[in-house]
């Protein structure tokens, strides 16, 4: 039996497709992340050695690996630091379009339930106070965090993140709902706004 522990990225790929596949996958793509998660069964099929069988399996895989980050959420009930904030929201780094989500917290910091606020390309206007914090004042929760993704993969802020996020700030402050923090999630990475504006 082979340790797959042991086997770079291509060959690995080799493994569920072909090798003169993977080698050609690796070619047109940058990462096997990229390829498992990005690809479609169609334009899986233009490969040698990938058949519909193998092109609809790929998908397959991909489906697999998100719904283990999302299982990941059932372990976490507490939020005390970004790191568990990125680890909860963790499978947003894979998404193709740009998300913003809350998490309604208690007192204790235990988290209450999760709210979609919008999906696509995120402005002031669809991150409004209003949006973000209505959820919070209905449900009676006295503290929330804000997340996002980065499609890009890299979580530095913009212009606009920290413009929305001193509203948010501030919106917290008059409504006394904590704003535990907004985090940007990137690839394998993330930004702690709190940590970065200090509000």
């Amino acid at each position: 039996m082979n340790d797959y522990k042991d086997f770079d990225d291509q060959m690995l790929l080799g493994r569920l497709v072909s090798e003169p596949a993977a080698v050609e996958l690796f070619q047109d793509y940058n990462s096997l992340e990229e390829i498992i998660l990005k690809t479609y069964s169609k334009e899986l099929q233009r490969y040698k050695g990938i058949g519909k069988v193998k092109s609809e399996q790929i998908p397959a895989v991909a489906e697999i690996i998100r719904r283990i980050l999302k299982a990941e959420k059932k372990k976490t009930n507490k939020i005390g630091n970004p790191l568990d904030v990125f680890n909860y929201f963790k499978e947003m780094q894979f998404l193709e379009q740009e998300e913003a989500r809350i998490l309604l917290l208690n007192v204790k910091s235990e988290i209450m339930s999760e709210r979609l606020i919008t999906r696509g390309t995120i402005s002031n206007s669809l991150l409004s106070p209003r949006e973000v914090f209505a959820p919070a004042i209905r449900s009676l929760s006295k503290a929330l965090v804000v997340v996002h993704n980065h499609p890009s993969g890299d979580p530095t802020p913009s212009f606009d993140d920290e413009k929305t996020t001193e509203k948010l700030a501030e919106a917290a402050r008059i409504l006394e709902v904590q704003l535990v923090d907004h985090v940007i999630i990137g690839r394998d990475e993330f930004v702690s706004l709190k940590e970065k504006m200090s509000w």
